[in-house]
């Protein structure tokens, strides 16, 4: 059987340019095809990316981490209420003379909502007012905690965003993709609290999120060994590092604690206050450069 294949005859008398020119564009086209999955699947085109630290990145050098290219860190500040992380002093020290948006976190042992403003209260006591542009999250990861039901995580929740709100700054939550984040959707904390979510992978988060604690292997410069790594997702968190260091417009009342006898966070849900920070020149002058430099002198090696 014989076949004419003349679209083949066609295509050679089409000139060599043009082919060469369909065959440029053909392959330009498939590669937007492939970074545009590839943006979707790690989180945008504009990737603003950070770190978070302890005491177990002690030497840390923070001027080398943001020189290499970082755009914020999150620094380990108390754990309950009975510790001061001891190298947050340090890093935020090193962090603030260079301008290098932080924020900090907790790390939990709160059973209810009482428990979680008392941590608000002892973090917020230990940084005295001093700015943190990135956030003050609370890391709700202990097995204990883990264990509780939808409602009494949810408590904890609104009774921290209720306690740092309440101090003028902004709130967060930190927690694994598959143990908090499983029981208690994002769409359920209250407006104005952040959302971190660990979820060491190179594919984002599904569940939409503030920031993604992408790896706890990374590697930066400035530090010999694995810190972890973060990846911002929502415009409202780039603002606020673009926005840099503000101080708190005015002091808000602290929260009222709750009766130890009382039941809080099931019956009423503590009030989540609005409160945040807002740039000042005050941070620039030199009663605040002494005021700062006395304080990290005070706290080190606590």
């Amino acid at each position: 059987m014989h076949y004419e294949w003349e679209w083949f005859s066609d295509l050679a008398i089409i000139p060599a340019w043009e082919l060469f020119l369909t065959g440029i564009i053909c392959g330009m086209v498939v590669t937007l095809i492939i970074i545009c999955i590839d943006r979707h699947r790690t989180g945008g085109f504009h990737t603003m990316k950070g770190i978070d630290i302890s005491h177990y990145q002690n030497g840390l050098r923070m001027e080398q981490v943001k020189a290499s290219g970082n755009d914020f860190a999150i620094i380990k500040l108390t754990e309950g209420t009975y510790l001061i992380d001891a190298s947050a002093f340090t890093f935020y020290s090193e962090a603030y003379q260079m301008k290098f948006p932080v924020g900090c976190y907790c790390y939990s042992h709160a059973m209810n909502a009482q428990q979680a403003m008392a941590e608000a209260t002892f973090l917020a006591d230990a940084i005295n007012g001093f700015p943190m542009p990135c956030g003050i999250y609370l890391d709700i990861e202990e097995a204990e905690q883990l264990a509780l039901s939808h409602d009494e995580l949810l408590n904890i929740i609104r009774g921290w965003c209720a306690g740092i709100g309440g101090r003028g700054y902004i709130p967060g939550i930190y927690s694994s993709a598959g143990t908090l984040w499983a029981k208690v959707s994002p769409n359920e904390v209250p407006d104005g609290c952040l959302v971190w979510i660990a979820k060491w992978s190179d594919h984002q988060p599904d569940t939409p999120c503030d920031l993604w604690q992408n790896s706890d292997s990374g590697r930066v410069e400035g530090y010999d060994g694995p810190v972890d790594t973060d990846v911002a997702r929502s415009d409202r968190f780039r603002a606020l590092v673009n926005l840099g260091y503000p101080a708190r417009k005015e002091e808000p009342a602290a929260p009222d604690a709750c009766p130890i006898d009382d039941d809080c966070g099931k019956d009423e849900e503590p009030e989540v206050s609005g409160a945040f920070m807002l740039l000042s020149e005050y941070m620039r002058t030199e009663e605040f450069q002494k005021g700062f430099l006395a304080f990290v002198k005070s706290k080190e090696g606590t």
